[in-house]
């Protein structure tokens, strides 16, 4: 029986008939069309390559069928690089780690879950982690056009009078806006920037996590990964010192890789788990409820347990870094307004206290 798709599956089926004429290009023009895939796509592909597992469908002709109805570029060159990986004799998360499209802590949950059997639902679990952020995304780019508008319109509108009555030149318009495109631009990327130093920095790591609105997220996400590969990796019967060793290794960031390697080191000694994970980077309610668990033999049920209150608690981080996010920009919006205000008063007033005796 042939392998049934779900709603995004018919979606790209559709599209796939519009990109059937299009090819990736060959030699080093290859190189420079690669593109990283977005949350969003990331989230269609990896749902779809789980329910096609979910059938029965080997991993080759999984992705087969996804190369066949692509919907955007991303994804062709991904699912061409995985599946030329696949044909060379290259397990799934290798084959999937030839690719720009996944990030290493995506490729870490693939590696535990291929490695325990459990891959369908690690392909899930990643799925819904990337929809959460796609949706978190929507939700910033929906709050944010308004206030940003009053805060252009905060630089334009006091100084268009004296810039068309001819008393301003309209240089100095032209350097706020730039300034004021410049600080946005830099802000993002300086922040991907440090996000990125900071998969292999830990001090570096824990400071991202305590940024108000943007940490929270971060880290709970972090954490959603970091207990969903331990979860399947036990699940599946992996011995402790091999998951640690893939976590230490993966992009689950340098605080919680200091924690597997720590962690790690610490059963070699032959600590309890509990007090092997004892790290500033784990939660203490974690910790408490892996002793739990090591005592009852239910480390499984505790570990998926706590993966669900992370990705519950991730989604929460992202609704309110996106309000929060919108509400900064209408206080900044303000004061720009505020201090353009003040200054147009400034300006009126001082002729009037010349004439006064």
């Amino acid at each position: 029986m042939a392998p049934r798709l779900g709603h995004c599956g018919k979606e790209f089926i559709v599209q796939g008939t519009v990109m059937a004429a299009w090819r990736l290009p060959t030699g080093p023009d290859r190189q420079q069309a690669a593109q990283v895939m977005t949350s969003k796509e990331k989230g269609n592909l990896l749902l779809e390559l789980a329910r096609l597992h979910e059938v029965g469908l080997p991993s080759i002709k999984a992705i087969e069928v996804l190369r066949g109805h692509a919907i955007s570029r991303s994804w062709q060159e991904f699912l061409s690089t995985t599946s030329a990986g696949l044909q060379e004799g290259l397990p799934l998360p290798d084959a999937m780690a030839q690719g720009r499209g996944l990030d290493a802590l995506d490729l870490a949950l693939i590696r535990a879950g291929s490695q325990s059997g459990r891959l369908e639902q690690a392909l899930r679990h990643l799925a819904d982690h990337h929809q959460q952020q796609d949706r978190a995304r929507a939700a910033l780019r929906a709050a944010l056009p308004y206030p940003l508008l009053l805060l252009h319109l905060g630089l334009l509108l006091p100084q268009l009078g004296p810039i068309l009555a001819g008393s301003q030149n309209s240089a100095g318009l032209f350097f706020s806006l730039l300034g004021l495109w410049l600080t946005i631009g830099g802000v993002g990327l300086a922040w991907r920037w440090l996000s990125t130093r900071a998969e292999l920095q830990a001090r570096l790591d824990a400071a991202l996590g305590r940024v108000p609105l943007l940490g929270p997220a971060r880290r709970h996400g972090q954490l959603a990964v970091f207990c969903q590969t331990l979860a399947l990796g036990v699940a599946g019967g992996l011995p402790w010192h091999g998951l640690l060793q893939l976590l230490a290794e993966g992009g689950v960031g340098g605080h919680l890789r200091q924690a597997a390697t720590q962690a790690r080191e610490g059963l070699a000694a032959g600590l309890p788990l509990a007090e092997a994970l004892d790290h500033p980077a784990l939660p203490p309610e974690m910790r408490l409820s892996l002793q739990t668990a090591e005592i009852t033999g239910r480390l499984d049920e505790s570990l998926a347990e706590l993966a669900q209150q992370q990705r519950e608690a991730h989604e929460r981080a992202l609704q309110w870094a996106a309000r929060g996010l919108a509400w900064a920009a209408y206080g900044i919006s303000a004061l720009t307004v505020l201090v353009q205000i003040t200054r147009m008063a400034r300006t009126w007033l001082d002729p009037l206290r010349s004439l006064m005796p």
